[in-house]
């Protein structure tokens, strides 16, 4: 939520991914802090470090959220045509 805040409303997404990072160091990386990162990236439009990320989550089988998948893969779409 931390990481939400700082990119989409104090439009800081260095803190947001810094927090994030935090996160992975304190309690490992999983498929949400990954999938955070990728939204960040994907708002910053780095396109090519979101999808790589994006491919991570993707591929870690374990994403049970219909919805949120439909958004990833929509996201990966606009990534992938942008390079």
């Amino acid at each position: 939520a931390k990481a939400v805040m700082y990119d989409e409303y104090a439009n800081d997404p260095d803190e947001a991914l810094k927090t994030l990072d935090f996160a992975s160091e304190a309690f490992g990386t999983n498929l949400n802090i990954t999938r955070a990162k990728a939204k960040i990236l994907y708002r910053r439009k780095d396109h090519q470090q979101a999808l790589n990320l994006l491919r991570e989550v993707d591929s870690g089988n374990g994403w049970g959220d219909s919805i949120e998948l439909a958004f990833m893969q929509r996201e990966a779409g606009v990534c992938a045509g942008n390079l």
